[in-house]
């Protein structure tokens, strides 16, 4: 399993993804999904994210995740995460954009 951040380095294998998640907040992230696309080993997830920074407060990120299968297995994960301005979830919450 490859899970690559634009703008990281990829975490390579099951042990790696354990060590870096290990190293993240205590909470996990809340996640909202506008979108789910499904074709052949692909799924492609898109929506908002509220996760907590160093200083344990809320930060609000737009996220697209493309996540490829290789039979019954999880072979990657690309993550494309943006910070965004609670301010502009707020005013884009539930219009469908």
């Amino acid at each position: 399993f490859v899970w690559a951040m634009v703008g990281e380095p990829p975490v390579r294998g099951k042990d790696a993804v354990r060590r870096f998640m290990a190293q993240r907040p205590q909470e996990p992230p809340v996640f909202t999904v506008d979108t789910l696309i499904g074709d052949g080993d692909v799924v492609v997830a898109k929506g908002d994210m509220t996760m907590q920074d160093d200083a344990g407060a809320d930060s609000a990120y737009a996220f697209c995740d493309v996540w490829r299968f290789r039979g019954e297995q999880l072979a990657s994960l690309d993550a494309f995460v943006i910070k965004t301005s609670s301010a502009a979830k707020a005013a884009t919450a539930g219009s469908g954009r």
